[in-house]
């Protein structure tokens, strides 16, 4: 046992010890916290605050974001966030086995049976709820399953109770789809969708007759113009009895050759007018029994943008009254990067939310369709704003003529006839002929001209030829091969 040398402390020593021991440890609590406040806080402290209610959490001033364990993310930005205190959101995940067999409750029941056939859930169903006041804005990201691919071919789509419906997204880091919603959801899914047998309709100049060409599911007669009135002009040509088809006739902007988007415009931007356009539109498709109509107003200027979305969705509300359709051709957009497009007085995301259909024209150039070229890029672009089975290629069957970058479109029989020279006859003289007599027939061709060839990257048949000042002319000839590749 150790053994301590000297007096023993006295009670004076004993309360001054204390004192001085406690003051120390005040002065070590108060440095602490003096080292706390400087410090940021750690992640922890930030995370949200539960409410009353088990699984809501409040949206304080610098936003809320509600994280799955497979990532998925939903988010409401600080700018977009309600006065404090005053909302609070839920965000759950319900296994998509659950969610498939039924095992989630009735309104997911009616949720599975709703679910479009075109699309294979790959994702676990997310269930939103909010109370309180609505942000203006949701952000919503999902990853898109490792051994899924492509991830071209996933798709975001809300459930809102009674349908499901198609939400912009784009793709985002780490093979993520990523969707800002502008309506709060009941669920939010990540699906791929399917393969669907390619439907063909062709457009036609009015007023020929239309033939009976049972590959055809549609036809688009041209011949309907429009007035400054806001009332129609012109006639369509009309199907046969037997036809297997439907038409659709095309209302255009086009007179004479003359592209009247000041006409449209004028219509567009009064109110008055805008209707009486609608009116005129709503009573052509009713008169003729018509399954609906397609627009092609073209060149409309960037600034009437609002207003021709406007016209689109006030047009399609009326027509859908009607259990009629309404399809728009829309121009294609200007590229301004790899992955982005300036589509001008065109708002493709508003009309295709609206439109039954945008058809959109399929680039000229013959390198666009290889792979990774400017179609790929086009359709990236364009799926991540406007539901895949709404977009409709158009193609142009006509000829591909190609010199010093500029491209003309000639009807088949005009290319083809452009290689012939005139036909020179040997042996006949103004005596006429006699049996058995020789006579040969020789037939000039273009300069340049060597023969047919197919082109790998397009599987048109190319030839190729000399005008009179020697440049040289590159030509495309479309087939069903080449038509089917695009």
């Amino acid at each position: 046992m150790p053994e301590f040398s000297g007096r023993s402390p006295s009670l004076l020593d004993q309360i001054w010890r204390f004192r001085i021991v406690r003051f120390t440890l005040l002065a070590l609590v108060a440095c602490a916290f003096l080292a706390l406040s400087l410090t940021p806080p750690p992640p922890w402290l930030l995370s949200p605050t539960a409410d009353s209610d088990a699984g809501y959490y409040a949206v304080g001033q610098r936003g809320l974001d509600l994280r799955q364990p497979d990532g998925a993310l939903l988010s409401i930005l600080p700018v977009d966030a309600p006065d404090a205190g005053t909302s609070s959101a839920r965000f759950d995940s319900l296994p998509r086995d659950a969610f498939l067999n039924k095992q989630a409750g009735a309104d997911m029941a009616r949720a599975l049976a709703a679910f479009p056939q075109t699309l294979e859930l790959k994702s676990n169903v997310y269930l939103v709820a909010l109370k309180g006041s609505i942000p203006r804005e949701l952000f919503f990201s999902a990853p898109i399953p490792a051994d899924e691919q492509p991830s071209t071919t996933f798709d975001v789509y809300a459930w809102d109770g009674t349908r499901w419906d198609f939400v912009p997204a784009g793709l985002g880091d780490h093979d993520t789809r990523e969707a800002t919603l502008h309506r709060v959801p009941q669920a939010l899914v990540l699906a791929q969708t399917k393969f669907t047998p390619p439907v063909v309709s062709v457009e036609m100049d009015a007023p020929v007759a239309v033939p009976p060409l049972v590959v055809l599911a549609e036809v688009n007669p041209l011949g309907v113009g429009v007035k400054a009135d806001g009332s129609l002009q012109g006639t369509f040509a009309s199907a046969p009895a037997t036809a297997n088809y439907q038409v659709v006739p095309t209302i255009g902007d086009v007179d004479d050759g003359v592209i009247r988007y000041d006409i449209v415009s004028n219509i567009l931007v009064n109110a008055q007018t805008r209707r009486a356009h609608v009116q005129a539109i709503s009573a052509l498709v009713a008169q003729n029994s018509l399954p609906g109509v397609q627009l092609d107003y073209r060149g409309l200027l960037p600034d009437i943008r609002d207003v021709f979305s406007r016209f689109v969705q006030e047009l399609s509300g009326e027509l859908h009254a009607r259990g009629k359709t309404l399809s728009v051709r829309v121009p294609l957009p200007t590229q301004v990067s790899d992955d982005d497009f300036e589509s001008g007085a065109y708002d493709w995301q508003a009309l295709g939310a609206a439109a039954d259909a945008l058809q959109v024209p399929a680039p000229a150039s013959a390198n666009a369709y290889q792979p990774g070229g400017a179609m790929d890029q086009l359709l990236q672009w364009a799926v991540a704003h406007v539901n895949r089975y709404k977009l409709v290629l158009a193609l142009d069957t006509r000829v591909q003529d190609h010199v010093n970058n500029q491209t003309t479109e000639r009807a088949y029989d005009e290319a083809l006839k452009a290689l012939l020279g005139k036909i020179q006859v040997e042996g006949v003289t103004s005596d006429g002929t006699r049996p058995q007599q020789e006579v040969r027939l020789s037939l000039a061709l273009v300069p340049g001209f060597q023969g047919f060839t197919r082109d790998a990257d397009t599987r048109a048949y190319v030839y190729g030829y000399l005008d009179p000042s020697a440049n040289l002319h590159t030509v495309y000839l479309e087939n069903a091969e080449s038509v089917a590749f695009k």
